[in-house]
Order: C-alpha cells, then sequence, then structure tokens
C-alpha cells in the first residue's frame, strides 16, 4: 500500500533549501513525489517550495520532471543569482524600502528568480503549508492555495496573495529582514465556523516561521498528550536543516548579535522538545523518518540490519566528519551559494536520506 507521505521541512537559509533539495531528489529515485499529500515549509524551506513550483508551472513534479528539470534549473538560479546582495543594494538607492525589506526581498525573488503568481496559482495537491510567526498572537500563520490565517486571528479563503510576497513572510528573521506587515481590511476574514469577523488588529507583522516552529512540524504532526500524525498522511519525513548552537562570545556593548543569539538559544531549546517528542513517536510506530543535517551515514549504519557490501556502498557516497560540519555550519544567509557548496549540500541530503530509506523505511 502506498504511504500519503507528509514532509516537514524546516528553516535555515540557503543551506536549508539546498540540503531539502537533495532530500527531495533521493525521494524522486525512489520514486517516492507521488505519495506526498502535505508540505509544511519554514523560511529556507518556503523558498525551496517556491522554487520548485516556479520552475514547474505552479505544479508539484513528478519524480521524472524533479530530476532532468527542475533540480538542474533551481541550481542554476541558486548558484548564478543572487537575491540577498542585490535587495541590499536596491534598498541602498531605494531607502524607501528600509522599513519594507520583506516586501523588497519579495520583489528581488520575483524579479531575480521569475517566481511569479500567487498562492490561488498553486494546486491543492498535494497541500502546501507555508508558516509564518504572527507577532500580534504569538502563534503560527499559516498560509496555503485555500486559506490563511489562525484560530487567534481568523482566516482568509481563497487568498489572493503573491507567492514571492508569502515566501518572503516565511523567511523575515527577525532583526536581520523584519517582519512582513499585512494589513486586514485588505481581506474578508471568518473565524472557524465560518462566520465574518473583524480582526482585532489593523496589521499583522508576520516573522520568520522559525521563531514558533522551525521544523515546520506542527501542521503535520501533535504534539500533546496524545502525539500523532495529522489525518492527511499516514508517514511523516522530517528534514532538519537547522543550524548548530556553537560557543559564541558575548558582544560588551549593544548589538544585533546578542539579540540573535538569544532567539537562537529560545529556537534551539523548542527544536529540541518537538524532536524528541516526534522521536519516540517514530521509534513506537514506524512511521516516520528525520533526516538531521549534522547526522553522519557511518552512525546510521550502526543501527541497522543491512549486509556489509550495502553498507559500503553507502559509505562510498557518504562525505566525511569534516565535510559534515561544514556543511552543518553553513551561514544561514539568503546569498548566493557557490556551485561546489551546492553540489555538497545538495549530496549530503541525498546520502542520509537514502540511507534512512533502506535502514529503516
Amino acid at each position: 500500500m502506498k504511504k500519503r507521505i507528509g514532509l516537514a521541512l524546516s528553516g535555515g537559509g540557503m543551506r536549508a533549501a539546498v540540503f531539502h533539495l537533495g532530500v527531495l531528489k533521493a525521494l524522486a529515485k525512489h520514486k517516492m513525489l507521488a505519495q506526498v499529500s502535505h508540505i509544511s515549509t519554514v523560511s529556507g524551506a518556503s523558498i525551496c517550495m517556491g522554487l520548485i513550483y516556479g520552475c514547474n508551472r505552479n505544479c508539484w513534479p513528478n519524480d521524472d520532471v524533479f530530476l532532468t528539470s527542475v533540480l538542474p534549473k533551481i541550481k542554476a538560479m541558486i548558484t548564478q543569482k543572487d537575491i540577498q546582495w542585490n535587495a541590499i543594494l536596491r534598498l541602498i538607492v531605494e531607502p524607501y524600502y528600509w522599513d519594507k525589506k520583506v516586501n523588497l526581498l519579495a520583489n528581488v525573488m520575483e524579479k531575480r528568480w521569475k517566481v511569479s503568481g500567487c498562492l490561488q496559482d498553486i494546486f491543492v495537491y498535494p497541500k502546501w503549508t507555508i508558516n509564518t510567526t504572527a507577532y500580534e498572537t504569538g502563534k503560527d500563520f499559516r498560509m496555503d492555495t485555500t486559506q490563511m490565517g489562525s484560530l487567534q486571528s481568523g482566516y482568509v479563503v481563497k487568498p489572493h496573495f503573491m507567492l514571492t510576497h508569502a515566501m518572503a513572510a516565511s523567511a523575515g528573521f527577525p532583526v536581520f529582514i523584519g517582519p512582513y506587515k499585512l494589513k486586514t481590511k485588505d481581506y474578508h476574514w471568518i473565524d472557524d465556523h465560518a462566520n465574518p469577523i473583524i480582526p482585532q488588529d489593523q496589521i499583522l507583522h508576520l516573522w520568520d516561521g522559525g521563531v514558533y516552529d522551525n521544523m515546520g512540524l506542527d501542521p503535520l504532526f501533535h504534539i500533546d498528550e496524545h502525539p500523532g500524525l495529522s489525518d492527511d498522511i499516514d508517514y511523516l519525513i522530517i528534514s532538519n536543516a537547522s543550524g548548530n548552537i556553537e560557543h559564541q562570545s558575548r558582544h560588551m556593548s549593544f548589538s544585533i548579535q546578542n539579540l540573535k543569539r538569544l532567539l537562537d538559544i529560545n529556537m534551539d531549546q523548542v527544536e529540541s522538545l518537538k524532536s524528541r517528542s516526534v522521536m519516540n513517536y517514530f521509534q513506537m510506530y514506524h512511521r516516520g523518518l528525520y533526516i538531521k543535517i549534522n547526522a553522519h551515514v557511518d552512525e546510521i549504519l550502526d543501527h541497522c540490519q543491512l549486509t556489509q557490501n550495502q553498507k559500503d556502498e553507502l559509505l562510498v557516497s557518504a562525505l566525511n566528519d569534516q565535510d559534515v560540519k561544514k556543511v552543518a555550519d553553513y551561514k544561514t544567509t539568503l546569498t548566493r551559494v557557490k556551485p561546489e557548496d551546492f553540489d555538497m549540500i545538495a549530496k549530503h541530503g541525498e546520502t542520509l536520506t537514502e540511507c534512512l530509506l533502506r535502514c529503516f523505511a
């Protein structure tokens, strides 16, 4: 019986986008993309998914199209066209965007990467949930082709909302990029019973979805007294490309880096708690895979029942320890990725996924 697969793809800038592409490459080689029924993305993963849809006429690609057409196109975009520095240069020339940097980022994505259309243009299957964090409610604010909103703020049905704006809002990391300002009066809102409502806030400030849940887990996995998968999936694959928390000395004076450090610590703790819950569920019911960017193939192989020849085959394609660390420590930015770095990060995602599929799927 074919699985209904949910994909939870984490944030982490271009490092995450490229790593997830490697994960999807392995799934495509196993002819599994057609089994994906729900994708939940945050930040860099939202950029990755937006590029996939942008390169395939707003449709989810089949395995062959992804491998032969979509993936090469995205690699060319990510390795040849820089959106971060282009946005910075435009900000200098057009200071009007200083408090609208996330809008500027969206405009650059549209012009440099040719991503166009709105959420309504995305095919409804598989479902793609784009996660942001609403400052006013302190909760996850989700967007998809059928609706956007949250229980606390209300919902907009079939939102006419630009795809690049949704991608940029999901990637609007606090301090550096800033929030997307959603004017609530521009839309018709309803509550969870479909009754018309007037939102409490005239403007909702939407931050990076990773502030609330950097793995994009909540739409796919319920973490409560009875943990379990959402009703539209029966198998969950988590691709976690979150950065490592390394030792860092505090700046003695006021510094943006100090604020970012505190946010990183908080996000890391939330991730750790959710990871434990979902891993316990996987071990108990064998209904998912957890792919972490700092994992090593040889350590995974120590816990599976493959023959030595099968293990050797996987080890040949695996990165060495030094390169795994280099990938896991790759900077969390939206700058252009060098072709050799793209290949290394994507290869690591592909190899880890291939190893886990053979061992545990």
